[in-house]
């Protein structure tokens, strides 16, 4: 199994270093049970296993996973520097815990599609309010659901100066992804790969290797060793 499909347990483990003990369990029960308690919909792709987007930015198994641990760390980071150079109190345990949930409904909206990942045609809640209702039918604390809120829509700085870290976050990782995502896909097409196998080989590399790689021009030498494996870089994707 790849690198990618196991990093579910990180996300848990970065949950708990919350110190805010009724942030830290809403989290962690939400991590892993995740599961809409409010809507009569079931997901058909597993959280660990979904992609960030279908199309952009960490289109690949595992890429929410991934996407959201840098988010979380790069929250954590952000809130660090701003706080140190601005002198603002940013509160680090919210920013973390929004971090983590602000996507977590986003493997809701997936279906598997020829070998990789679309929008279901049922889906009927975009993720954002999706979680925002999930939190509040679970009795989260109100200031986690404004900050998750307001990490995906307008919300007056001076409201929750949280929300804005985490939304920076996700912007950052977004873009720096999916630059990375590009170059490394079209060199892996030009070397001879199959366009739907891409994602299978980010998932199973990882997108940081494989960009390293490329950069020193030894992107080949990783390919020739995944040939004949289940991952083989020639194969067509599975149908599903």
């Amino acid at each position: 199994m790849s690198t990618l499909l196991n990093r579910l347990p990180i996300l848990e483990k970065v949950a708990e270093s919350i110190g805010d003990e009724e942030l830290r369990r809403c989290v962690t029960d939400l991590l892993r049970e995740p599961r809409l308690g409010f809507a009569d919909m079931e997901p058909r792709v597993r959280l660990e296993e979904a992609p960030a987007s279908p199309r952009t930015h960490h289109s690949f198994p595992g890429g929410l996973v991934l996407h959201t641990l840098a988010v979380a760390e790069l929250s954590r980071a952000v809130a660090d520097v701003l706080s140190r150079v601005y002198g603002i109190e940013i509160d680090r345990d919210l920013v973390v815990a929004a971090a983590l949930l602000h996507d977590i409904f986003k493997f809701y909206q997936y279906e598997r599609s020829g070998g990789g990942f679309r929008v279901r045609r049922d889906s009927f809640i975009e993720h954002g309010y999706a979680v925002v209702a999930e939190l509040v039918q679970r009795g989260c604390p109100w200031r986690l659901v404004e900050t998750v809120a307001g990490a995906h829509a307008r919300m007056p700085v001076t409201r929750r100066v949280e929300a804005l870290v985490v939304h920076l976050a996700d912007l950052v990782d977004a873009v720096f992804a999916e630059k990375l995502q590009e170059v490394v896909t079209d060199e892996l097409v030009q070397l001879g790969v199959e366009p739907g196998a891409v994602p299978r080989i980010i998932s199973a590399v990882g997108l940081g290797r494989l960009f390293e790689a490329l950069c020193r021009g030894e992107l080949g030498r990783i390919l020739s060793r995944l040939k004949g494996q289940a991952i083989d870089p020639s194969s067509q994707p599975p149908k599903g």
